[in-house]
């Protein structure tokens, strides 16, 4: 199966808005799911706690990043991501800004902080530097 372009989608969905459309679809998706939802584009450049562009937000309160060390970040949001309860989708390696891979592993030891460490290809702590990094966080009941 070959995707659609962005003209081939408009002129089988007629002269719909293709932006409200997706965010009618996202709301009806969001009606549907039977969790709580954190979606963002994160950016992290030089030596700052990284930045979100929130996407979708439905969890109890909004998450705070932190910067912690050289490749050590936090999220923290209190009683936010229950434990055994906490899924997270994100990409496990990428490039970083300096054309340099990376490996992102994210640990979760309480109800109220993920812990992300990135790491080099020799397992030496590296800054992320990445701008629109995805991930998402589902929380279930």
């Amino acid at each position: 199966m070959t995707a659609l372009t962005q003209t081939q989608l408009e002129a089988k969905l007629g002269a719909v808005d293709l932006v409200e459309w997706q965010k009618d679809m996202a709301d009806s998706a969001r009606l549907r799911a039977d969790y709580l939802v954190y979606t963002a584009l994160v950016s992290q450049l030089t030596d700052n706690a990284p930045a979100s562009i929130v996407l979708d937000n439905s969890l109890i309160g909004v998450p705070v990043w932190a910067y912690s060390d050289v490749g050590f970040y936090t999220l923290t949001l209190v009683g936010g991501f229950p434990m055994g309860k906490t899924w997270i989708e994100f990409p496990r390696a990428c490039l970083n800004g300096g054309d340099q891979a990376v490996t992102i592993t994210i640990i979760q030891n309480t109800a109220n902080t993920l812990e992300f460490y990135v790491l080099d290809g020799s397992s030496n702590p590296a800054e992320l530097n990445v701008n629109d990094f995805p991930l998402e966080i589902r929380v279930y009941p």
